[in-house]
C-alpha cells in the first residue's frame, strides 16, 4: 500500500446530492487497432490472445489503468 498514499474517498456535496461522485474519473481500457490487431481479427483468434498482442504493443489494460490512477491520486 505504500505506492497508494494520496488515496482519497469522494466526501460529497451539494452538488452532488452528497454522494461524493462529483469529480470521479473514468477508467478506460482502449484497444488501438494497428496492423497487427487487424491480421489477428482476421485470422480469428481469441479475445485473449487479441487482448495479449494489444498489452505486448503498449495498450493499457483496465487494472493498469485503475493502479496508475490511483497511485496519481
Amino acid at each position: 500500500l505504500g505506492e497508494y498514499k494520496n488515496l482519497k474517498k469522494g466526501e460529497g456535496c451539494s452538488d452532488c446530492s452528497e454522494t461524493g461522485y462529483r469529480g470521479r474519473m473514468a477508467i478506460f481500457e482502449v484497444l488501438p487497432v494497428d496492423y497487427k490487431i487487424k491480421e489477428a481479427i482476421l485470422k480469428s483468434k481469441t479475445p485473449l490472445d487479441i487482448k495479449k498482442i494489444a498489452l505486448q504493443n503498449g495498450m493499457r489494460s483496465l487494472r493498469q489503468s485503475a493502479l496508475l490512477k490511483l497511485k496519481q491520486g
